[in-house]
């Protein structure tokens, strides 16, 4: 073997050492090390999934014990319908109602979970003490809610004599709750006082109301302009453009055509067409200015051109 065949083989040895020696490194030592840290990763993964499950578990299961505290049972022998019924007859008679009528209605059977025991309550009184009664009612700590109220005037002379309310009354009951021996009407702090509902009493649904005009109504403070941006404008199979814009404090988007109309608290603007320079043209108040794509209303800018811009606005957009 002369020296030229001599090194050709040394050089082709070299190459197939280095060769074996990478897939020795890359794949026989770390191969498995980083099939390891992959399985570890997402050994990890699964650890942490499962401990949230289990918070959110333990979370409703401490809801779920906690509203069964709040509920009636379920149970035939405890006679939940009953004591919920005289529980209402003292609402209503602690209320100041005497002309009054309590009536269990169907019992609803919840996926073998809980049950909704239904009542109607049937009563005659006035503003005062139906505020009153539900004031009281939603101050007793139970797992129960008044699904509709109808209340009708009852008219003598021209004048309102009394109302006849009816209520339509849900509470819950679980299989495995306690047993209540007796529900007091009231009982839990909620800082509200009966004062609290005299708007109820005072602003009479049934009476005719002053109608306040619009024009005298006091505006707020309130300015939405720095919170409505101008995105640009897109057209769909050559068709009018659209205006795109995003109200940051609602988080919704607005989408206009020229013509329409722009109303937010300290602004009211008609769209009037875009300028590829100045932006969306708008008229405020007779008066035309622009703003920017990705800029904020708060910016617009009247322009000493009216007449040329109008005119621009009526040209095509690109």
């Amino acid at each position: 073997m002369n020296p030229r065949e001599r090194n050709m083989v040394l050089a082709l040895g070299g190459v197939a050492l280095l060769f074996v020696g990478r897939w020795i490194v890359m794949d026989v030592v770390l191969g498995p090390v980083r099939e390891r840290h992959t399985r570890l990763e997402r050994l990890d993964a699964d650890l942490e999934r499962k401990r949230f499950e289990i918070k959110s578990q333990q979370l409703a299961a401490d809801q779920l014990k906690k509203w069964k505290e709040s509920a009636l049972s379920s149970d035939p022998n405890a006679g939940t319908s009953v004591l919920y019924r005289g529980y209402l007859t003292e609402l209503l008679t602690k209320a100041g109602i005497k002309n009054q009528n309590v009536q269990p209605g169907a019992v609803r059977q919840m996926r073998d979970a809980y049950q909704l025991l239904t009542f109607t309550v049937d009563a005659e009184c006035d503003l005062t003490k139906l505020a009153k009664l539900l004031y009281e009612f939603q101050r007793t700590d139970l797992l129960h809610a008044i699904k509709s109220i109808d209340v009708r005037p009852q008219i003598t002379n021209d004048k309102i004599d009394h109302f006849v309310a009816k209520l339509d009354v849900e509470v819950l009951a679980f299989n495995d709750a306690a047993a209540k021996e007796k529900l007091v009407p009231g009982g839990k702090s909620d800082g509200k006082k009966v004062d609290d509902f005299k708007l109820f009493v005072d602003k009479n649904f049934f009476q005719p109301t002053n109608v306040v005009d619009r024009d005298r109504i006091v505006r707020s403070d309130r300015d939405d302009r720095p919170n409505v941006k101008f995105h640009g404008i897109s057209r769909a199979d050559g068709g009018s453009p659209t205006f795109h814009f995003y109200n940051s404090s609602t988080n919704k988007p607005m989408e206009l055509k020229v013509g329409e109309v722009i109303d937010i608290a300290q602004m009211k603007a008609k769209i009037m067409g875009f300028d590829t320079e100045a932006g969306v043209l708008l008229e405020v108040g007779g008066k035309v200015g622009a703003v920017r794509s990705g800029q904020a209303l708060s910016t617009w800018k009247e322009t000493s051109k009216r007449t040329a811009v109008l005119n621009l606005a009526s040209q095509p957009t690109l």
